[in-house]
C-alpha cells in the first residue's frame, strides 16, 4: 500500500516537473462549450443518418421497381402457360401402341 502512494505522489511530482499540470475541471451542465460541443456533435450523427436514410430509401424504391417488373413477367408467364397444352414424354419400352388418351411422338425404326 505504501509503495502504490509513493508511485502515486511520484507520478505527480515528475508531471509537475514536465509543466503538466493535472487538471482538475469539474464538468458543469450548463457549460456553453460543453453543449455546443454536443450540439455540434448531434448536428453531425443528424447528418449522416439523413444520408443514410436517403439512401435506403432509393434503394427501396429501386428494389419496388425490380419486384413490379418481375411480378409482371410473372403474369404474363402463367397467362402464357395457361393457354398453351403441355404434357410429358413417357418411353414406354417394349411397347408398339399408345394408350388411348396419348398419341406417338416418334416411332423408331
Amino acid at each position: 500500500m505504501a509503495n502504490q502512494i509513493l508511485v502515486f505522489v511520484l507520478t505527480l511530482c515528475v508531471q509537475f516537473a514536465n509543466g503538466k499540470e493535472i487538471d482538475n475541471k469539474r464538468l458543469l451542465l450548463n457549460d456553453p462549450d460543453v453543449s455546443a460541443a454536443r450540439l455540434l456533435q448531434m448536428e453531425k450523427s443528424i447528418q449522416k443518418l439523413t444520408s443514410t436514410v436517403q439512401g435506403l430509401t432509393h434503394l427501396v424504391t429501386t428494389i419496388n421497381g425490380t419486384l413490379q417488373t418481375v411480378n409482371a413477367d410473372l403474369a404474363a408467364e402463367k397467362v402464357r402457360t395457361a393457354q398453351t397444352t403441355h404434357g410429358s414424354t413417357y418411353v414406354r419400352w417394349g411397347r408398339s401402341k399408345c394408350p388411348s388418351n396419348a398419341e406417338i411422338v416418334y416411332s423408331g425404326m
